[in-house]
């Protein structure tokens, strides 16, 4: 369905790109499809083909570049499976698939973020379907010895569950990065990485338990928590994705009322996608 391609560097925030041709040129020059600005590529550093299936590409840059835990040498070519890591200098790139790896045209945000909230509301109907029939087949029964053992089963279950589904949800909201913003009621960031402080100042706006999960994650990522800045952000995508799902969310700032859903899933995705790169 997707294919991304996620830049780090030293001189500017990450990003990621959405792949929509399958040949693609990279480097530092403004008549490549991906540009980064860096001392370490090339005016055409790289180029990404897409045959058969797979991705594969080329240095062009004229320095050793390492892919994966292998070196590329200038001119060669070599696979770039998903999930792998390129490194030109200070620069890396990671290859992130999520379905059909094809190059596609991006869709908007709001049809990516339906799609996945849809996603997630199938998940939960599943794991309470399932939960249901773990009360079935095994039935707590007073006086049952065996009757403690079955809330921490079922716990398990809905738990595991509930991560899977907060997993799926934050690969697709991967997706809405770099794509056009819709309508002029949204608030407008450059990068998502402050919304959670300043969301917070309209905490009073926001659902409670929104806000409150929003706050949990924010303490965590200034602590720079990686394991508790994950966790909590699962919990707030999950919170998010139900109450965006419901009703229009929206605060009023000065004047107007604008809508915050997709740029709070931003947010999520940003730090999700720091921490999850994170070794």
């Amino acid at each position: 369905m997707s294919a991304l391609i996620h830049v780090e560097s030293t001189a500017a925030d990450p990003v990621d790109f959405w792949i929509e041709d399958a040949v693609m040129r990279i480097g530092s020059s403004h008549a490549c499809n991906l540009t980064i600005a860096s001392a370490d590529l090339d005016e055409q550093a790289l180029t990404l083909r897409f045959k058969d299936g797979l991705y594969s590409v080329i240095n062009r840059n004229r320095a050793v570049v390492r892919l994966g835990e292998a070196h590329l040498e200038p001119h060669a070519t070599a696979p770039w499976q998903p999930g792998a890591s390129l490194c030109v200098g200070s620069v890396t790139l990671t290859l992130l698939v999520e379905g059909d790896p094809s190059p596609s045209p991006r869709p908007s945000d709001k049809a990516v973020i339906e799609m996945y909230q849809r996603r997630a509301k199938e998940e939960r109907v599943r794991l309470k379907e399932a939960a249901e029939e773990e009360q079935r087949e095994h039935p707590v029964a007073g006086g049952d010895e065996s009757a403690p053992q079955v809330a921490p089963r079922m716990q398990l279950l809905l738990g595991v569950g509930m991560m899977a589904a907060a997993a799926a949800l934050l690969v697709g909201v991967v997706l809405v990065l770099l794509m056009p913003d819709g309508g002029a009621e949204r608030l407008s960031w450059n990068h998502p990485k402050n919304l959670g402080t300043f969301l917070l100042q309209y905490s009073n706006q926001l659902p409670r338990d929104l806000a409150s999960e929003l706050q949990a994650a924010n303490q965590a990522i200034e602590l720079d928590n990686r394991d508790l800045a994950r966790h909590r952000l699962d919990r707030l995508s999950l919170t998010l994705s139900r109450l965006d799902h419901d009703a229009p969310l929206e605060i009023v700032v000065g004047e107007k009322r604008v809508g915050y859903a997709v740029d709070l899933w931003r947010y999520i995705n940003y730090f999700q996608t720091k921490y999850a790169a994170k070794r």
